[in-house]
């Protein structure tokens, strides 16, 4: 199940909703996110979680097994991204290994192909588009 949710200015959230990824690309494009960045710009002084859109393949919150991927508006033409999975286990404890991969200014109108290939669960792709 797949689900995502709008992280605002104030680091707080809009409710989890499940959806499909056009859902996801369509909530993103339609937000007004130059109101959301100027209010965290204005109003912020710590600036660690930019205003942007979560997308997880759980849809409850803080599921330590999720894959989640960030998309956050850099102004009108680029996003940064970042993507967080679970890759494999530990040799001598057998945790789970979390992978994060991070992109700071990435073309927005690769937005779509992002949210599509996190649906799909391409996290080679993923990578590849982070550089």
């Amino acid at each position: 199940m797949f689900g995502y949710k709008i992280r605002k200015y104030d680091y707080s959230f809009e409710k989890v909703r499940t959806a499909t990824a056009e859902d996801a690309i369509r909530a993103f494009e339609e937000y007004d996110w130059d109101t959301e960045c100027a209010l965290y710009e204005e109003r912020i002084e710590n600036k660690r979680y930019p205003p942007g859109i979560v997308l997880h393949t759980e849809i409850y919150d803080g599921d330590p097994g999720a894959t989640h991927m960030t998309i956050c508006p850099r102004g009108e033409s680029s996003v940064s991204f970042d993507l967080s999975f679970l890759t494999g286990k530990r040799l001598l404890s057998g945790e789970a290994i979390r992978v994060m991969y991070f992109s700071e200014h990435l073309e927005r109108n690769l937005v779509p192909e992002l949210v599509r290939l996190f649906y799909l669960q391409k996290t080679a792709e993923l990578r590849q588009l982070c550089g």
